[in-house]
């Protein structure tokens, strides 16, 4: 097995393929994993699984119900998410316009969505992917056009993080009565989720959180350094040194997405 899969993912990869056997027999007929295993950055306890199962028909409603009951049990019995898709095998590689149909599980529920045939999942599979079972990746028909890629990328950027530019002027106005707990969630997950659009613009490939912290350090102005390495800091556990009031950090944060979205916009855009 690969050795970025650790001996407890591999047990509840042996325990889920276990259960698509006996719930859905004779249908899995690949298993491919990505994500944070692929890319070295799993974190045990708190890191989910993300995972591709190629199937080798349509999945009829109740086999997706059956889905839903596999993905719960998962997570009862080894207390871990699994967040991927289920994809039929003709359907792999292909732009999601062109997928016929695919499974979307998140949270424990199946449902009939294609939220993850994106390019840059399919980068992923394509350059870091990893077989459990099934062909291996090399043989499967995945092609990665890096404008598609970078015009993803850039859409996902102005759509979703642009978004959270306007949750975090909300939370600005009440920062006084937020707790702690959620400017230090906040900083977690936009920070990294930022960047990473930004080093995927730059480099033309994915990297994990942990990784994409430090390359901004190299390459983003000293402005910004000081809340980067805060929330590097905070993902491994270390205390929060950075003293500032609430509503300071949430504008940080604020002009340090406003910076990163209007330089990619800026360079990259069309």
């Amino acid at each position: 097995m690969d050795s970025r899969i650790s001996v407890s993912v591999q047990n509840v990869l042996n325990d889920y393929l276990s259960l698509c056997q006996e719930y859905i027999p004779e249908t899995v007929v690949g298993l491919y994993i990505h994500g944070s295993i692929a890319l070295g950055a799993y974190q045990e306890g708190s890191s989910d699984i993300d995972f591709m199962t190629v199937v080798n028909r349509p999945l009829g409603e109740d086999e997706v119900q059956a889905i839903s009951h596999i993905h719960r049990e998962v997570k009862r019995k080894q207390n871990i998410e699994m967040d991927g898709s289920y994809l039929v095998e003709e359907d792999v590689g292909r732009h999601w316009n062109d997928i016929s149909e695919c499974v979307y599980v998140n949270g424990g529920k199946a449902i009939r969505s294609k939220h993850e045939m994106n390019p840059v999942t399919w980068w992923m599979m394509k350059n870091r992917g990893i077989c459990v079972t099934g062909p291996d990746i090399s043989s499967l028909p995945i092609e990665v056009d890096e404008k598609e890629l970078t015009s993803y990328v850039l859409r996902n950027m102005n759509r979703y993080w642009a978004g959270r530019i306007n949750t975090l002027k909300k939370y600005k106005r009440i920062a006084v009565f937020l707790p702690n707990r959620l400017i230090e969630q906040e900083l977690l997950w936009s920070v990294p989720g930022v960047l990473r659009q930004f080093y995927t613009l730059q480099e033309r490939a994915i990297t994990s959180k942990a990784e994409v912290c430090t390359y901004a350090l190299d390459h983003v102005p000293e402005r910004w350094h000081p809340i980067i390495t805060e929330v590097i800091s905070m993902r491994d556990g270390g205390g929060t040194g950075y003293g500032k009031a609430k509503k300071q950090k949430i504008d940080d944060l604020l002009q340090l997405m406003v910076y990163i979205i209007t330089y990619c916009n800026e360079k990259y855009k069309d």
